[in-house]
């Protein structure tokens, strides 16, 4: 007797603390606040926007002038031919690629912040989805707990009526039997719960080392009325991903800008300006002169304009987004609809276990355990009561929380959030 209840002191302690790792506990809203602040993987995506920022300042590069400077001399040995000295500057003018690449580079950080944004929603439901989860699994391990305490108690009560001969030593033996089995069962529950709070704790950004987070509620508020109509016509400009499948249909436009753009003919502009020494050859002898030249290189546009696969392949790009919008919408309007009513069943289910189905349960349950206690029920008949009971509860909880979920896959599906 002394060694179980030793057992049932250490596990409860085990149960109530995850070793020396401290625990923090903290709300829906608050946890939340850390995953958006320190998960590290969105730390990582963020970035993205810093990359793009840098892709538009790579974009307004321009072409430099050149600058070219040259030597000349004429001399024959002996006659004084002069020499000169000629400067030349240059430059190559794109028109119309830079704009276009800069509008390019400027909708690519537009589409990436779209991105970031889906992908914060995403993490979002994932996270609330983890801490569903776990206060789910502590209920569950209460539930457990409490089952277990309840056959301890008719386990100590076995033993003092085997003592005094009320009953055999088979039957003893045999309420020892189930709570040992009760026992493995908590301990493999305990162990799951300890793994949901490190899953918790991991994706807020949080080292699990030292610290845990553990909810500081057992329940979400789910009673919500949606509109299907309404979800599904507001849905469009609300969630990430379709802004984001809009938007490439944008980007693949400025892109085709891009690409005809590439096809624009560059010239070359360059003026030069050469010194020429003064000759004293008796033959031709001339001054100290100067001459400025002006020039302008064209070239002759034929493989631009008979071979323009750029530009076909950028026409393609467009019909391919705008087929992906199309398709991501209709994914889209399929969530939406499974999320809703798989949301209306659950709290039809939910309710018909409000119904007295517990209330029966926990009453046949109570009388049996008073049987039991006046010696005129067996051991077995309140296991099965206690079971029946249990088994009620765990699927009351379980769809309790499956709804808590559903509510998470329908706001996700329509790019709403109004969670507590």
């Amino acid at each position: 007797m002394k060694k179980a209840t030793f057992l049932l002191c250490l596990f409860i302690l085990i149960a109530t603390s995850v070793h020396s790792q401290q625990k923090v506990n903290i709300s829906l809203k608050e946890f939340l606040e850390k995953v958006r602040l320190n998960n590290l993987e969105y730390a990582a995506e963020k970035l993205n926007i810093n990359i793009a920022d840098a892709a538009i300042e790579s974009a307004k590069v321009f072409n430099d002038p050149n600058v070219s400077i040259g030597y000349g001399s004429a001399e024959i040995y002996g006659m004084k031919m002069g020499s000169s000295i000629g400067v030349e500057v240059s430059k190559t003018i794109s028109y119309g690629k830079r704009p276009a690449a800069i509008e390019y580079a400027k909708s690519e950080r537009e589409l990436t912040k779209i991105l970031l944004d889906d992908y914060f929603q995403n993490l979002r439901a994932y996270a609330t989805s983890l801490w569903i989860d776990v206060i789910k699994k502590q209920r569950l391990f209460d539930v457990q707990l409490s089952t277990y305490q309840m056959v301890r108690e008719l386990v100590a009560i076995d033993s003092l009526r085997q003592v005094e001969g009320w009953i055999g030593e088979i039957d003893a033996k045999q309420s020892r039997v189930e709570a040992g089995i009760m026992y493995n069962e908590l301990l493999n529950s305990e162990v799951e719960l300890q793994h949901a709070y490190l899953n918790l704790t991991n994706v807020c950004g949080v080292s699990a080392a030292d610290t845990v987070i553990v909810p500081s509620t057992t329940t979400i508020k789910h009673v919500r009325q949606f509109n299907l109509s309404e979800l599904l016509r507001e849905a469009p400009s609300k969630r990430a991903d379709i802004l984001a499948a809009a938007s490439g249909i944008d980007l693949s436009e400025k892109g085709l800008r891009v690409a005809k753009a590439s096809n624009n003919t560059d010239f070359e502009i360059a003026v030069g300006l050469n010194l020429h020494k003064e000759a004293k050859n008796e033959i031709a002898p001339s001054p100290f002169h100067r001459d400025f030249s002006v020039s302008l290189s064209i070239p002759i546009p034929i493989s631009t304009k008979l071979y323009n696969g750029e530009v076909k392949a950028a026409r393609s790009k467009i019909q391919q987004a705008e087929l992906k919008y199309k398709s991501a919408v209709q994914v889209m309007e399929t969530e939406i609809i499974e999320s809703y009513n798989n949301y209306l069943k659950l709290d039809k289910q939910l309710k018909s276990y409000s119904n007295g189905l517990l209330i029966n349960a926990k009453d046949v349950l109570d009388e049996k355990k008073t049987g039991y206690r006046k010696g005129d029920t067996p051991f077995l008949e309140v296991l099965d009561a206690q079971r029946t009971y249990d088994s009620i509860l765990i699927m009351y909880f379980e769809t309790m929380y499956n709804k808590s979920e559903a509510l998470v896959k329908l706001e996700k599906a329509a790019g709403i959030w109004d969670i507590e």
